[in-house]
């Protein structure tokens, strides 16, 4: 899913158009706070998209020790503290769920199942693709659905319905 354009265009997509079912992982087979962060940046690396994986990976990291990103309904939106362009090919997002929550860092102690990993080239684009993703995420029906379904095809079918519902 080579989009190539404009990344000044490319990073106001829909979340479903930058979340391509490669960077998807419906198991993700990780049962810590660490092996999710490093399952997550593997997954974002096999795009080809991601070049510099430790370099994401410590960035990602130290942002979670910052303040956790994990919310109270069981999704975590892991990025780095700032876009990382020089190491981010074109913006993209990643997912994975997981089959059990996790301890994650939610406030009041909430398990996590499902996450995300926004991989931005500018700030702008990272904003944005946040506002997008925070407005699915929002939705508990939209959630259930994809803690339901059986693999990354149909948990991108799950988010292209749910995104065409709110254009409506």
């Amino acid at each position: 899913m080579q989009r190539g354009g404009d990344p000044r265009v490319d990073d106001l997509l829909p979340v479903s158009q930058l979340l391509p079912v490669e960077a998807m992982a419906v198991p993700l087979l990780a049962r810590t706070r660490i092996s999710v962060i490093s399952s997550m940046v593997e997954l974002a690396g096999s795009t080809g998209w991601l070049w510099d994986v430790p370099r994401m990976e410590e960035a990602v990291r130290a942002r979670e020790d910052l303040f956790p990103t994990a919310l109270e309904n069981g999704v975590a939106m892991m990025h780095p503290r700032r876009p990382l362009p020089s190491i981010v090919g074109q913006p993209f997002i990643a997912f994975g769920r997981t089959e059990r929550g996790i301890p994650f860092g939610a406030s009041g102690g909430g398990l996590t199942d499902l996450f995300f990993l926004l991989c931005s080239v500018n700030d702008r684009g990272h904003l944005h693709a946040l506002a997008r993703l925070s407005r699915l995420i929002g939705d508990a029906d939209f959630l259930a659905q994809l803690r339901g379904v059986p693999d990354a095809r149909t948990a991108h079918e799950v988010l292209q319905a749910r995104e065409a519902a709110l254009l409506d």
